[in-house]
């Protein structure tokens, strides 16, 4: 028996849409919160189709000594490698950065 990880990037599925968000009125989150949802709403509008996602998981699946990792969608093999070659607290730093959160 094989396993497989796949790990996909942005994947412009909708479900930002129906994001439900929990915030106080004032709360001392709102400018992060906000920052960090435009990030992730950006990221979704520029992500792969779940199609591409799916085709990915067939491959490995219909193949017959498949990959132990698939990295699929847009810039997905980076941060996945990072994750392997860095301390956690380096790369949460990395994506953080990435959301717009720099602290």
């Amino acid at each position: 028996m094989w396993v497989s990880v796949v790990e996909p990037g942005s994947i412009a599925t909708g479900i930002g849409n129906r994001r439900t968000k929990y915030l106080a009125p004032g709360s001392v989150y709102t400018d992060d919160v906000t920052t960090m949802l435009g990030h992730l709403d950006d990221n979704e509008r520029r992500g792969i189709s779940p199609e591409t996602v799916a085709a990915v998981i067939v491959k490995a699946i219909d193949t017959a000594r498949p990959r132990e990792f698939y990295a699929v969608g847009s810039r997905s093999p980076l941060p996945f490698l990072l994750k392997r070659a860095l301390p956690r607290r380096v790369v949460s730093r990395i994506i953080a950065g990435r959301h717009g959160l720099n602290r």
